[in-house]
Parts: C-alpha cells; structure tokens; sequence
C-alpha cells in the first residue's frame, strides 16, 4: 500500500564550489495541509520533514513555495 503526502518547497540553498568540493543545493520541504491535503496520515500528530542535497546542476528542478507530491511504496 502506497502513502501520500503533499508537501510544499521551504528552501532552496546553494553552496558553492571549493577546492575540496563540487558545490550542491540543499533543499528542505515540509507538509502541505490546505484544502484537507495529507489527512490519510495527518490525523493525530501531523509532522513531516524531509530535505535532500542535490548536484548543482540539478537546482532548478525545485523552486520555493511550490507543491509536491512525495509517494512512499514499500519494495519488495
């Protein structure tokens, strides 16, 4: 059984190149509860964090404010 849960972009950080490193983007989301959103798991203690860093290519996939749908499906 798959869980859903809509969450909104909170931040977008880049960190620079350096010698030691290629630079990255860390960015951070946190849950959505407009119009009835995440109620399948909200119920008693809503809570929701999650942040993931990205190559610096990669920052313009996320933009801050915007809504996404996370979907957690368990592997076999």
């Amino acid at each position: 059984m798959a869980v859903t849960a809509k969450v909104r972009c909170t931040s977008l950080i880049q960190y620079p190149s350096t010698d030691f490193w290629d630079g990255h983007w860390y960015v951070t989301f946190g849950p959505d509860y407009g119009e009835g959103r995440n109620a399948e798991w909200a119920a008693a203690s809503p809570s929701l964090s999650f942040s993931m860093v990205l190559h610096p290519s990669k920052g313009d996939l996320f933009v801050v404010g915007k809504a996404y749908t996370l979907t957690f499906e368990p592997e076999d």
